[in-house]
């Protein structure tokens, strides 16, 4: 999204270190090590690995004050909400997260929120009613 471009663009520049470090590659992957820059790392500047990733998103929520609610997949979640609210079909939402898998799209990442029952009902609400008010006439 470009409005978000200018907050990663400020977030790389205070807190991924400028050297690269030195990635171990799997055996699959070729085997040795290769240089990355990491963009997100441990308080030792090592790689977050994902038996991990959830303690340490629960301490940055924690310190940033937000909702202990957010999950790992939390991100995924709002997007697909928010991009099927805005009329997206699945499929298009299913290329956007690089994932093809309808079902989980639709199961898992897809939710409903509360308040947008109500905002529907209220659109039915208002063309119910100038249809009524157009047959009056």
């Amino acid at each position: 999204m470009p409005s978000m471009v200018p907050l990663l663009w400020e977030h790389l520049a205070k807190h991924v270190a400028p050297d690269p470090v030195a990635l171990n590659l799997a055996d699959e992957l070729g085997g040795g090590t290769r240089p990355a820059r990491l963009l997100t790392t441990t308080g030792a500047g090592e790689i977050v690995m994902d038996t991990s990733y959830r303690s340490v998103l629960d301490r940055a929520t924690k310190r940033a004050g937000v909702s202990e609610r957010i999950k790992p997949h939390s991100g995924r979640r709002w997007l697909v909400t928010r991009l099927a609210e805005e009329g997206a079909h699945v499929k298009e939402i299913g290329r956007i997260l690089g994932d093809d898998d309808l079902s989980v799209i639709m199961g898992i990442y897809m939710q409903v929120r509360a308040e947008r029952t109500t905002e529907l009902m209220d659109v039915v609400d208002v063309s119910v009613t100038a249809a009524r008010r157009a047959g009056q006439e």
